[in-house]
């Protein structure tokens, strides 16, 4: 647990602003909330939403700082985004194992692309933004923690963490990587979508071409 961030699910206190939240931030740095894993702990009967340390600071390698929000917080969305540039839809939790986090997490994507805010989702994030856009989930054949090289516009090897998969992209999205018939990573204006998780990326190819595409994405204005 010691890599673990935990915020009580059960918090019902409206959220300090965001924009106050970053008002020591360097402006050079890209403004993000970021959403949280759900882990269920069975001694107190509570739900926690935590973050891997190691995303906070993948993060920062690709120049942008953020902070997690709670589910709890949906009747709060619009205020969230105060003073925000991007929303980052961490990943964990399979789509339906928590209600609370699936409508949460279609709230602020619908939001962010009202308001033009740039969307990162990482796995689960990529599944519940091609659910967003009408895309249905397919079981994914890869194993989980499976080394894959990837096909198409990107070529280094990750690894496959997810159960789920998209075998289509929504409409104005570009396909830039691929495994066999599923797809590992895509693009539109507005939002970048990778099925791998590059903060657990420890190989130097690897985390650099995660970065690269990372950091060309947010000065792709």
């Amino acid at each position: 647990m010691s890599k673990l961030f935990a915020t009580a699910v059960k918090s019902t206190h409206a959220p300090e602003s965001s924009a106050s939240t970053f008002a020591n931030t360097p402006k050079s740095h890209t403004r993000a909330i970021i959403t949280q894993r759900i882990y269920a702990y069975e001694p107190y009967k509570e739900l926690w939403e935590c973050l891997d340390s190691k995303l906070q600071g993948f993060l920062l390698e690709c120049g942008i700082v953020g902070f997690g929000i709670s589910c709890e917080q949906i009747k709060c969305v619009e205020e969230l985004f105060s003073g925000i540039d991007m929303l980052v839809l961490s990943g964990g939790n399979d789509i339906g194992a928590y209600s609370c986090r699936d409508s949460f997490e279609l709230a602020l994507i619908e939001c962010a692309l009202a308001n033009h805010i740039k969307i990162l989702a990482i796995c689960r994030g990529m599944q519940i933004l091609a659910r967003y856009f009408g895309i249905c989930l397919e079981s994914s054949a890869h194993k989980v923690g499976a080394a894959h090289t990837l096909q198409g516009t990107l070529t280094h090897e990750v690894h496959s963490y997810h159960n789920f998969c998209i075998k289509q992209p929504p409409h104005g999205f570009e396909v830039l990587a691929y495994i066999d018939d599923e797809i590992e990573a895509m693009r539109s204006e507005q939002a970048l979508a990778l099925m791998w998780h590059p903060e657990r990326e420890l190989a130097d190819t690897a985390r650099s071409a995660d970065i690269a595409l990372i950091r060309a994405f947010l000065n792709n204005s």
